[in-house]
């Protein structure tokens, strides 16, 4: 379950450092 909430977090990460 933790796995797929830290998915989640480094797609979000990864939106933000690309703006």
């Amino acid at each position: 379950m933790v796995g797929k909430v830290q998915i989640p977090i480094m797609l979000v990460g990864n939106k933000k450092d690309l703006h």
